[in-house]
């Protein structure tokens, strides 16, 4: 467990860094992985994420979901914006079958742009849990294929 004076410290170079990234990176969507390890994250550590991007993103238009050690945010507004990004329905942890740790985390994401064109995306990122010995490639290869269908429904 880290101390309080750790934990701010992370906190501010957390919120620092997606600040600059924002800034830097003319951003519609922002991801965050493997924050905390696995199966952790800031509510596991008992931090509330959205204190802590409230200041540099705003609290007004900033939509998120956090799930265990993934973040997903959108909806940073401003005139540099060239499309309004809103979540759609929830994020979801996909538990891929017939493997040990393997996970999937799924976002949705109505996207409009500035000629009222639409696009409906889904992101998602693929944890394959390593620990001390690594899955082989064609062992990664074969989570990869079984999170295909979850997916694909989506």
């Amino acid at each position: 467990m880290m101390t309080a004076t750790t934990t701010h410290k992370h906190c501010a170079n957390f919120q620092r860094v997606c600040a600059k990234l924002l800034e830097n990176g003319d951003l519609d969507i922002l991801f965050g992985s493997e924050v905390g390890g696995f199966a952790q994250g800031f509510n596991k550590a008992g931090i509330d994420v959205n204190n802590i991007l409230n200041r540099p993103f705003g609290k007004e238009t900033v939509s998120m979901r956090e799930l265990e050690n993934y973040l997903a945010v959108c909806g940073f507004g401003g005139p540099a914006q060239s499309a309004h990004v809103s979540l759609h329905e929830t994020a979801e942890i996909h538990h891929i079958p017939n493997t040990a740790h393997a996970r999937a985390a799924i976002t949705r994401f109505d996207v409009i742009g500035q000629n009222k064109s639409k696009a409906h995306v889904v992101a998602g990122n693929l944890h394959i849990v390593c620990g001390t010995s690594p899955p082989t490639i064609p062992a990664r290869q074969k989570c990869s294929e079984a999170s295909a269908p979850e997916i694909g429904d989506l």
